[in-house]
């Protein structure tokens, strides 16, 4: 009986200060582009303000739409939760 209550505690080894509900660490590659979309979609959101200002502000809308999706691309990430 004692083998069976200290059997989930041993299942996964822990690292110092780790839970089993914090997060994993991210690749370096993924946060480069993370920081890499949203740059571009800084660029592209605010391009579309100065766009729609002076030029047209369809062709404005679109770029700030288009930009905006890619400030918030970064932070969207895949849930497994069912």
């Amino acid at each position: 009986m004692g083998a069976l209550r200290t059997f989930p505690a041993g299942y996964q080894p822990l690292a110092h200060g780790e839970t089993p509900y914090s997060g994993g660490g991210m690749p370096r590659a993924v946060d480069t582009a993370r920081v890499f979309l949203a740059i571009v979609g800084a660029i592209f959101a605010v391009g579309g303000v100065v766009l729609a200002l002076t030029f047209d502000r369809l062709v404005g809308i679109g770029f700030l739409i288009v930009g905006s999706f890619l400030l918030i691309l970064p932070f969207s990430t895949m849930h497994t939760d069912e």
